[in-house]
Parts: structure tokens; sequence; C-alpha cells
């Protein structure tokens, strides 16, 4: 029977994925392709792995770079033959027969990327975490290329403001990763193209005084610089306050991804997040 087509709504998270050489839609097909071919099973923890379940490439343009690429991922625990116990009678259950594919607690999650945009969306309510998924992405790329690809969430503008704009900062620690695109104007521009020189994995900034940075929201300053990069490239921890009569209280941007109220047809969500992703991301 055909499955009726529904408005779906629900919040996304996206993710950004940034080569560290060779920035070209072309090189992150590559890296989907070879996650396809070598399914890398993922240690998340002592009791979840993780691989995949498929991945689907959409469309191609005129350079032949598909439009999207589906993930399907799974989660689940790998079960020891030789663990399972009968807690009624308090003794330990040998299984007549067994299968090491056999595995318990699987969950999915569908992950939508865009290689145009190297920017990828998932579902908010999914039982797979956003944690869990960044870790998967993270440990996968390295068995495909080690030390090309850096994954991190893209977080919420609105804390990202509310750290640009506070009446006072005692505490900024910063852990910016490479960034792509670069950034063009004035001091960004030039702290953008010296990082790339130097090419780190990731780059930690620590400033402190108890009495208040000297903290400047001109678009050159080096602490706006280093928090306009960490929206899409990282994360930020700073003890700030908001007004001169308000409490001093530390934000964790890790703790506030960006997320996005979607609605669309259950039969259009590949193509509806596409072109949502390319409308706020593309330019």
């Amino acid at each position: 029977m055909e499955k009726k087509d529904k408005i779906t709504r629900g919040k996304w998270y996206v993710i950004n994925i940034k080569a560290r050489e060779e920035q070209t839609p072309k090189h992150y097909v590559q890296l989907f392709e070879g996650l396809k071919n070598v399914d890398p099973l993922i240690t998340i923890n002592s009791s979840k792995s993780a691989s995949l379940q498929h991945i689907n490439f959409g469309p191609g343009d005129e350079q032949d770079i598909p439009q999207w690429i589906e993930v399907v991922l799974m989660t689940y625990t790998i079960l020891d033959e030789e663990s399972f116990y009968n807690k009624r009678k308090k003794e330990d259950v040998m299984l007549e027969s067994w299968n090491p594919d056999w595995v318990a607690n699987k969950h999915e999650v569908q992950l939508i990327f865009v290689p145009k945009i190297h920017i990828l969306a998932m579902r908010k309510t999914s039982k797979v975490s956003l944690n869990t998924v960044l870790k998967y992405l993270s440990l996968a790329a390295e068995c495909i290329e080690p030390d090309v690809f850096d994954i991190t969430s893209i977080k919420d503008k609105g804390v990202i403001s509310r750290i640009q704009n506070a009446y006072s900062i005692t505490k900024i620690e910063a852990k910016i990763s490479f960034s792509n695109p670069a950034h063009t104007k004035g001091f960004q521009g030039l702290f953008d193209e010296k990082f790339k020189e130097m090419n780190p994995s990731n780059f930690e900034l620590k400033a402190e005084n108890k009495n208040g940075l000297s903290y400047s929201s001109d678009d050159d300053g080096l602490l706006n610089t280093i928090v306009n990069l960490s929206e899409h490239n990282g994360s930020i921890k700073a003890r700030i306050k908001d007004q001169e009569d308000s409490k001093y209280e530390t934000i964790d941007t890790n703790n506030h991804p960006a997320e996005y109220q979607i609605i669309c047809r259950s039969r259009e969500v590949l193509s509806h997040i596409y072109r949502f992703l390319i409308g706020k991301y593309g330019n």
C-alpha cells in the first residue's frame, strides 16, 4: 500500500563539514563515496557503536555533483553471546544458536548533506543525538582521509550575538577549527588567512580578567573575530553579564546548536531540505 504524503514539521540541526585542502564539492562527494565503500564500524562509547544502513546520492548537476546525499546512520549495542543472564533464576544463559551479526537497541537517523555548501542537516527529534552524529562523522572521516576534515555543529546565532553584545566579559575560552569558506574583510580576513597558513587542526584561545576584558563590538576586534569564527567553525565558552546590573553567567555555545523549524511534505524532504540549506548557506 502506498504511503500517504504527509506534512511533516520538525526542527533540524546543521553541521559544517570542512576540508583543510581541496575545498571542492567533488572532494566532499568522494568522502561519502568512501564511507559507502568502507562502511567503518565506529565505537561511540562502551555500549554503543555506529555504522551505515545506506547512502543515496541525489540527482547530479552539470558537473555531475549530486544536489544532496542522503545518509541513514544506525547506532546499536554489539552483544556478547557469553554475557546473557537470567535475573529471576540468577544464572548465566547459554544460547543454543548465535549469530555474531545480531545487535540490540538499534536506532536510526536520517542525515542530508549538500556537497555544494558542505552543510549537513539532521532531525533534532532523532533518538540518535547530535553529539553521536558528530563523533561518528569525525571518526569515520579519519578512516577515509586522515587529518583532512574538520566537522563541527553550527551554533545558534542568537547566543553568538548575546556574547558579542554583553555588557561585560570576564573570561572567554575558544576552540576554533579550520574555517571554510574564508572570511574576506578587514582583520577577520587577515586572521583567517594567517590561520590557514599555520594549518593547525584546531586553535585554542583563553583570556581572563576578573575586572572585565577589553572587548569591542568592532568587527575588526580580536575577540569579535574569534566569536564570529566560532559560529560555524568551533565553540566558545564565555562568562558574561548582559547588563550592568545583571549577574554573571557562563555560556557554552556547544549547548546551543543552531536549529531550524522546517515544514515540508514527507515525499519531498530531500529536495526541500536541499533548497532550504542552499537558501540559508549558499551565498
